[in-house]
């Protein structure tokens, strides 16, 4: 069976700053991930993610916890990105959530990545790459990025998509909506992505399986934001 998405919805489209519901999170009796988490990119971003560990932002993922038993274990991080691929145009320039799933298991077997159930594959990419969901749903139009999971040989890995939406102000993934658009790092579509970043890998980390941590409606954490 495939296994479900978690996706960040545009702005335009009910989501973005307090876009969720505010029915409380119940945790479900999944697993979250737990200890220092590699993340493994393909594609760019790296300081973000080294330093996000340390913030106060990602003391609220360690409220987050798991029971094994009579054990309750609490999330720690930090994140560590212990390997970066690119992979160019592998695809051409039109990616969907099979192929992205495939290539990355490939990358896997090849040795290209680490082979790590505890650790978290971003496929990320540049303005030009287009990307469409196995529902048809597409990157931009229906959503800015999104977290799921594969499995081989019966065991999880966490993975996820995040697209760069470019700087202009007319799509509801680019934060930075001013005109003309203003980023922390003149880069509206990066900044943009850094945004989607912090939600994908908040919610694999606290709902990886999507059995753990959402509400009755089935939000999870970053939803809320």
């Amino acid at each position: 069976s495939q296994a479900p998405i978690g996706k960040v919805l545009p702005q335009n489209i009910n989501a973005g700053t307090n876009g969720g519901t505010k029915l409380p999170i119940i945790y479900h009796n999944g697993p979250v991930m737990l200890g220092t988490i590699n993340v493994y990119l393909v594609g760019i971003i790296r300081s973000f993610i080294r330093g996000i560990g340390g913030t106060t932002w990602f003391n609220i993922m360690k409220k987050h916890y798991q029971i094994d038993g009579t054990t309750k274990t609490f999330v720690t991080g930090p994140f560590i990105i212990p390997a970066e691929k690119d992979v160019g145009y592998t695809f051409e320039k039109k990616l969907n959530s099979t192929n992205i799933k495939d290539g990355l298991i490939e990358l896997i077997n090849n040795g290209d990545l680490d082979d790590d159930p505890n650790g978290i594959y971003l496929w990320l990419t540049s303005a030009d790459v287009s990307e469409t969901d196995r529902q048809g749903k597409s990157f931009i139009h229906d959503h800015c990025g999104w977290h799921s999971y594969f499995s081989i040989d019966n065991t999880n890995y966490v993975y996820g998509f995040i697209g760069n939406p470019g700087s202009s102000t007319r799509n509801g993934c680019t934060v930075f909506n001013t005109n003309p658009p203003l980023s922390p790092n003149n880069d509206p579509g990066v900044d943009s992505m850094i945004t989607v970043i912090a939600h994908e890998l908040a919610e694999s980390l606290s709902d990886p399986n999507f059995n753990a941590w959402y509400d009755r409606k089935r939000d999870e954490n970053a939803d809320k934001w």
